[in-house]
């Protein structure tokens, strides 16, 4: 067998595998495949292998640096608007790259200095070697730079969305430093429960699906409502929106007051709790009745309620207190149990044991224990647990956001998307962007690290988006492909280094099947790209 190259006029020589054999007296040769689709390197082991040069082929190629992640993730900055607004100074190039350092390596500006020698950061941001200090001075770059990168990228969103969010969600959070020289830490309300740590207070703007807008630090004594104004300053006047919605909780809210809020502009969407519903109940402003698992709505001096209840949530906690009932029925037979059967033990100590139980049950409102002799009796109050735990899956909702802006369905979705907002503070503080804990000291590159980690924010929230229309999610509204899965997935793509004819030559290593899914979940034609950058001479 031998491999061989037919020469075509107007496109690459057709590879051909063929063998000789003999008919009769003549030599004849017969093709057994076409070569043509593989690449030059299984081509030329190919031939290596038919000459009996296996050794030759042993070789182990050397593995490239990792370019996956890094190529993945500017695509998807690209498509936000985040290299645009960043531009291609060296600066521009220095913080995106710590964007994308954050979302894969998170630590430290020495740690991302370290990280970067495995990663192609000249081939694929075109950053030639970094130095730490470069890296701090990006931050500077950034905080200077703030209002335009924001401005660049609402210019983006309204372009990608098509109008302005019809609503702005802001909500507060703290996070602690290390050590103890920074401009902006100070000793306020903390958050982390973190003991004799200084912090600093972050406020984020987002749109009713989520997705950042603007970010604001301030110093860790400023009140959580000490902080809106600024950011109204932020949405109507930079990105001129005029329909403000504070969604809150129901302590931010109280403190600055429903008027308050209404004098600077702001509409507000909240909660009451169970005794504001109780209130409303009894002065017969709402019926029991209305909570249903449809959406009911009362307008009461210039103010909506939105009421609902939720039947699964109800059932899910009335039968965790059944089972928990069940268990101190079962405490309390063994006590007695034991009592009768040891003449010394005291009734007493038992009795108290499960009435402790029943505090940390939450349901000793309407389970009455009494001593009648050497043994303990259960009584169940059902009239009481009825009255107390009636608001079970209930909520209301209050708002003085006019219907012609959205209605009480909207609203019901767009207060509980809050909870996003919050899952993104947490992203942001605790789990894989990691804001915390900060041990810079200026206040003007606390404020670039803040930034740095709201504009990677943007990108993972991009990656899930795309993950879950790619992937979709299971039965229990999981995500099938995780962000943090796909990042370690992405992070494996490297390139290989061969030398062929005394040439070196370059080539994708093969991807796992999940690995072209991500890439093509991100952009078709990804993999593709990914393979002829490989191919260069890097």
């Amino acid at each position: 067998m031998y491999v061989t190259a037919i020469p075509n006029r107007k496109s690459r020589a057709t590879i051909l595998l063929r063998e000789s054999y003999r008919e009769g007296k003549k030599v004849k040769s017969r093709t057994l495949a076409n070569l043509s689709k593989w690449d030059e390197f299984k081509i030329e082991a190919l031939k290596k292998v038919l000459s009996g040069g296996v050794e030759e082929i042993a070789e182990v190629p050397e593995i490239g640096k990792s370019f996956g992640l890094l190529y993945a993730m500017k695509e998807i900055a690209g498509e936000i608007g985040i290299t645009k607004a960043l531009g291609k100074s060296r600066e521009g190039l220095l913080a995106l790259f710590l964007i994308i350092a954050r979302i894969g390596n998170q630590g430290s500006r020495l740690s991302a200095r370290r990280w970067s020698r495995d990663q192609a950061i000249e081939e694929v941001l075109g950053i030639e070697e970094i130095k730490e200090n470069e890296l701090y001075k990006a931050l500077d770059w950034v905080e200077e730079n703030q209002e335009e990168i924001e401005a660049e990228l609402y210019k983006r969103y309204k372009k990608e969305k098509g109008k302005p969010p019809v609503m702005v969600l802001y909500d507060v959070t703290s996070s602690y430093f290390e050590g103890e020289k920074n401009e902006l830490a100070e000793f306020g309300y903390n958050r982390d429960k973190k003991k004799g740590k200084k912090q600093i207070v972050i406020g984020l703007l987002t749109d009713e699906e989520g997705e950042p807008l603007a970010v604001r630090v301030f110093k860790g004594n400023r009140n959580d409502v000490s902080t809106v104004d600024e950011q109204i300053e932020v949405v109507k006047n930079r990105f001129g929106i005029e329909e403000v919605v504070f969604v809150g909780d129901k302590g931010m809210i109280k403190s600055r007051g429903k008027e308050e809020l209404n004098k600077v502009g702001l509409r507000y969407i909240t909660t009451l709790s169970k005794k504001e519903i109780e209130s409303l109940v009894k002065k017969n402003n709402i019926q029991m009745e209305m909570f249903r698992e449809e959406i009911r709505e009362v307008r009461l001096e210039g103010k909506r309620y939105i009421l609902r209840c939720n039947i699964r949530i109800r059932e899910r906690l009335r039968k965790e207190r059944e089972k928990r009932v069940e268990k101190i029925k079962k405490m309390v037979e063994a006590r007695n149990n034991y009592v009768r059967d040891h003449k010394r033990a005291k009734v007493e100590s038992g009795e108290k044991a499960i009435r402790g139980k029943l505090k940390a049950y939450r349901i000793s409102g309407y389970i009455r224990l009494e001593v009648e002799g050497r043994e303990i009796k259960v009584e169940i109050e059902e009239d009481k647990h009825e009255e107390l735990y009636k608001l079970d899956g209930c909520y209301a909702i209050e708002t003085d956001v006019r219907e012609e802006v959205m209605s009480g369905d909207s609203i019901d979705r767009n207060y509980h998307r809050l909870s996003k907002v919050e899952r993104d503070f947490k992203n942001m503080k605790t789990e894989m962007l990691e804001v915390r804990p900060i041990y810079l000291r200026k206040g003007n590159r606390t404020r670039g690290h803040v930034l740095i980690t709201s504009l990677a924010l943007r990108v993972t929230r991009r990656l899930e988006s795309k993950l879950k229309e790619r992937f979709g999610v299971d039965e229990k509204g999981h995500y099938r492909v995780t962000v943090e899965e796909s990042i370690k997935e992405l992070s494996k793509i490297s390139f290989l280094s061969y030398s062929i004819k005394d040439k070196k030559k370059n080539r994708l290593a093969k991807l796992s099947v999940l690995q072209e899914e991500i890439l093509e979940g991100i952009r078709n034609d990804l993999a593709g790209k990914l393979s002829k950058c490989s191919q260069k001479n890097f």
